[in-house]
């Protein structure tokens, strides 16, 4: 027993991995020394609401794209050069939080926004025409 108890809690103290196999520390971590992620969308379109799953599926794509550090601000770039639809902004200021759990860049317009989480999560939410979409994945 003890020994099962032992193994159970050298799993949980043991590095988180990602696809590769490598030992990764947190995503706001990785920003920080690379001065850029990249980033999947877990769908290829954005949603009216993405918290329990996808409901009113939009219109607009869903592509990777990288966010890119630059001190205190970010901007996002995609693959192909500009966003896949005009209505997704591209830079704003960067917030991190104190304890580097997650950081923020609230996109133009305003309201607009990437959420990064130390665990590698994103969510994005962008307003077209006054309604909210959303957009959630994963990053490294």
């Amino acid at each position: 027993m003890r020994r099962t108890l032992l193994a159970a809690l050298l799993a949980l103290a043991a590095p988180s991995t990602h696809a590769g196999g490598e030992a990764s520390g947190s995503l706001i971590e990785t920003l920080a020394q690379r001065g850029s992620v990249t980033c999947r969308p877990a769908l290829r379109y954005f949603c009216l609401n993405i918290h329990a799953g996808c409901s009113g599926r939009s219109t607009i794509a869903a592509v990777p794209f990288s966010v890119e550090q630059n001190g205190d601000q970010a901007s996002l770039s995609y693959p192909e050069g500009e966003a896949p639809d005009a209505a997704l902004p591209s830079s704003g200021p960067l917030t991190v939080a104190d304890d580097r759990a997650y950081a923020i860049v609230r996109l133009r317009p305003a309201a607009d926004y990437v959420r990064l989480e130390a665990d590698g999560r994103y969510n994005i939410r962008i307003y077209v025409r006054g309604t909210a979409y959303m957009s959630r994945g994963e990053c490294e």
